[in-house]
């Protein structure tokens, strides 16, 4: 399986998890992240603590379906915020459904 679109799953899944607050294992995301190429994997980690992520690289409010970096890239900072319990979770689930088009 593409790598982008297998972190792409499991970043999707985790959010499924999440969303009804069932127990939400971060591990599949983290092997995902280590199957990327060395670049993409790179981005990810250099930009995981920055707070704006549309600041400093073209990303979409939506999933383009087209396994860009910066489809990756929000779904990685969506990720986060669930993980780390960042914001009003209705909001980050909301944000994250409509990212993710459910």
């Amino acid at each position: 399986m593409n790598p982008r679109k297998r972190l792409l799953n499991a970043l999707y899944a985790f959010h499924q998890d999440f969303k009804v607050n069932k127990f939400c294992d971060s591990s599949e995301v983290e092997d995902s992240i280590d199957s990327l190429p060395e670049t993409d994997k790179n981005f990810i980690l250099v930009t995981r603590n920055v707070k704006d992520i549309a600041g400093i690289y073209p990303i979409s409010k939506t999933l383009s379906g087209r396994l860009t970096l910066g489809d990756i890239l929000m779904a990685y900072h969506l990720y986060l915020k669930e993980k780390n319990n960042i914001g009003n979770k209705d909001d980050v689930v909301t944000e994250a459904d409509r990212f993710y088009g459910v």
